[in-house]
């Protein structure tokens, strides 16, 4: 193997190795946007049901009938 060729080997793997992290490192972010997505979503529906219990129980009497 000539120079010309090491330094092709070496470059392809270079350009293997980091394509292989970046997807890693996009997967596991992908995988942290969901779950955040899921903890707004729990966020947004509990302050609903804070709301709810906080409201008097005569107010949701009225508001039944």
């Amino acid at each position: 193997m000539n120079i010309k060729q090491m330094l092709e080997c070496y470059i392809a793997h270079r350009k293997e190795v980091i394509t292989r992290r970046t997807k890693f490192e996009l997967q596991k972010a992908e995988e942290r946007a969901h779950i955040l997505e899921g903890f707004r979503i729990a966020s947004i529906t509990l302050d609903a049901v804070v709301k709810i219990i906080r409201t008097p129980t005569i107010a949701r009497m009225r508001r039944r009938s």
